[in-house]
Protein backbone atom coordinates (compact mmCIF):
# COMPACT_ATOMS: atom_id res chain seq x y z
CA UNK A 1 0.00 0.00 0.00
CA UNK A 2 2.75 2.12 0.96
CA UNK A 3 4.24 1.67 -2.36
CA UNK A 4 0.84 2.81 -4.14
CA UNK A 5 0.84 5.34 -2.19
CA UNK A 6 4.34 6.59 -3.03
CA UNK A 7 3.74 5.93 -6.90
CA UNK A 8 0.90 7.80 -6.79
CA UNK A 9 2.43 11.16 -5.08
CA UNK A 10 5.37 10.95 -7.26
CA UNK A 11 2.71 11.03 -10.40
CA UNK A 12 0.46 14.27 -8.67
CA UNK A 13 3.82 15.64 -8.50
CA UNK A 14 4.55 15.31 -12.20
CA UNK A 15 1.47 16.59 -13.43
CA UNK A 16 1.35 19.21 -10.64
CA UNK A 17 4.86 20.62 -12.76
CA UNK A 18 2.85 20.58 -15.82
CA UNK A 19 0.63 22.87 -14.11
CA UNK A 20 -2.36 19.79 -14.38
CA UNK A 21 -4.29 20.30 -10.77
CA UNK A 22 -5.02 16.68 -9.68
CA UNK A 23 -5.24 15.20 -6.45
CA UNK A 24 -5.61 11.59 -5.34
CA UNK A 25 -8.88 10.43 -3.20
CA UNK A 26 -9.92 7.80 -1.44
CA UNK A 27 -12.77 6.24 -2.78
CA UNK A 28 -15.40 7.33 0.09
CA UNK A 29 -14.12 11.25 -0.95
CA UNK A 30 -14.14 10.48 -4.78
CA UNK A 31 -18.19 9.87 -3.98
CA UNK A 32 -18.30 13.02 -2.05
CA UNK A 33 -16.86 15.07 -4.06
CA UNK A 34 -17.32 13.44 -7.27
CA UNK A 35 -19.71 15.97 -9.24
CA UNK A 36 -17.08 18.70 -8.63
CA UNK A 37 -14.67 17.00 -10.67
CA UNK A 38 -13.56 17.44 -14.26
CA UNK A 39 -12.24 13.80 -14.90
CA UNK A 40 -11.70 10.56 -13.36
CA UNK A 41 -8.96 7.65 -14.15
CA UNK A 42 -9.16 4.48 -13.18
CA UNK A 43 -5.53 3.23 -12.69
CA UNK A 44 -6.72 -0.10 -10.70
CA UNK A 45 -6.61 -3.61 -12.50
CA UNK A 46 -10.36 -3.95 -12.17
CA UNK A 47 -12.19 -4.18 -14.75
CA UNK A 48 -9.23 -6.49 -16.75
CA UNK A 49 -10.74 -9.51 -18.35
CA UNK A 50 -8.56 -11.28 -15.18
CA UNK A 51 -10.48 -8.93 -12.38
CA UNK A 52 -13.64 -8.39 -14.22
CA UNK A 53 -16.13 -5.56 -12.13
CA UNK A 54 -16.39 -1.87 -11.69
CA UNK A 55 -13.84 -0.52 -9.40
CA UNK A 56 -16.33 2.59 -8.39
CA UNK A 57 -19.51 1.39 -8.98
CA UNK A 58 -20.78 4.36 -6.64
CA UNK A 59 -19.70 6.82 -8.80
CA UNK A 60 -22.00 8.81 -11.02
CA UNK A 61 -20.74 10.50 -13.59
CA UNK A 62 -22.00 13.36 -15.87
CA UNK A 63 -21.61 14.55 -19.65
CA UNK A 64 -19.44 17.19 -18.20
CA UNK A 65 -16.85 14.70 -17.37
CA UNK A 66 -14.55 12.44 -18.93
CA UNK A 67 -13.28 9.69 -17.65
CA UNK A 68 -11.08 7.02 -18.16
CA UNK A 69 -10.16 3.71 -17.97
CA UNK A 70 -6.46 2.27 -18.55
CA UNK A 71 -7.12 -1.22 -18.70
CA UNK A 72 -7.68 -1.88 -22.33
CA UNK A 73 -8.89 -6.09 -22.14
CA UNK A 74 -11.72 -5.83 -22.16
CA UNK A 75 -11.73 -1.91 -24.20
CA UNK A 76 -14.77 -0.91 -23.23
CA UNK A 77 -15.06 -1.71 -19.28
CA UNK A 78 -17.86 -2.10 -16.99
CA UNK A 79 -16.83 1.24 -15.59
CA UNK A 80 -16.49 2.71 -18.85
CA UNK A 81 -20.09 1.81 -20.12
CA UNK A 82 -21.70 3.06 -17.15
CA UNK A 83 -19.74 6.92 -18.06
CA UNK A 84 -21.20 6.25 -21.65
CA UNK A 85 -24.11 5.66 -20.50
CA UNK A 86 -24.48 9.19 -18.58
CA UNK A 87 -23.23 10.83 -22.10
CA UNK A 88 -19.42 11.15 -20.58
CA UNK A 89 -16.48 11.60 -22.50
CA UNK A 90 -14.87 8.39 -22.19
CA UNK A 91 -11.12 7.48 -23.08
CA UNK A 92 -10.23 3.91 -23.73
CA UNK A 93 -7.56 2.06 -22.46
CA UNK A 94 -6.70 1.34 -26.06
CA UNK A 95 -4.90 4.86 -25.96
CA UNK A 96 -2.75 4.28 -23.22
CA UNK A 97 -2.00 0.89 -25.34
CA UNK A 98 -0.98 2.41 -28.42
CA UNK A 99 0.46 5.62 -26.94
CA UNK A 100 2.93 3.25 -24.34
CA UNK A 101 3.62 1.31 -27.57
CA UNK A 102 4.75 4.52 -29.76
CA UNK A 103 6.65 5.87 -26.92
CA UNK A 104 8.68 2.38 -26.24
CA UNK A 105 9.32 1.90 -30.19
CA UNK A 106 10.60 5.56 -30.26
CA UNK A 107 12.85 5.16 -27.53
CA UNK A 108 14.20 1.97 -27.98
CA UNK A 109 14.99 2.55 -31.53
CA UNK A 110 16.20 5.90 -31.09
CA UNK A 111 13.68 7.71 -33.79
CA UNK A 112 12.97 10.76 -31.60
CA UNK A 113 13.75 12.72 -34.77
CA UNK A 114 10.69 10.58 -37.03
CA UNK A 115 8.32 11.49 -33.49
CA UNK A 116 6.36 13.69 -35.92
CA UNK A 117 6.49 11.52 -38.66
CA UNK A 118 5.06 8.72 -36.52
CA UNK A 119 2.49 10.06 -34.62
CA UNK A 120 1.04 11.36 -37.52
CA UNK A 121 -0.31 7.68 -38.25
CA UNK A 122 -2.01 7.56 -34.83
CA UNK A 123 -5.16 7.98 -36.13
CA UNK A 124 -4.87 4.64 -38.32
CA UNK A 125 -3.51 3.23 -35.73
CA UNK A 126 -6.22 3.94 -33.23
CA UNK A 127 -9.09 3.35 -35.52
CA UNK A 128 -7.96 0.08 -36.53
CA UNK A 129 -7.36 -1.24 -32.23
CA UNK A 130 -11.02 0.50 -31.57
CA UNK A 131 -11.92 -1.07 -34.22
CA UNK A 132 -10.47 -4.80 -33.05
CA UNK A 133 -11.59 -4.09 -29.33
CA UNK A 134 -14.48 -1.90 -28.95
CA UNK A 135 -16.78 -2.21 -31.59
Amino acid sequence: MEKDLNKSNKLINELRNQSINCVSLKIRDLIEVQGDLEGIVNCTPIGHNSSLGNPLPQLVTSKNQWVYDVVYTPAKTDFLRIAESKNSMIIYGVDLFIFQGIEAYILFTNQNKNRNIIYKKIKKIRTYYLKKLVY
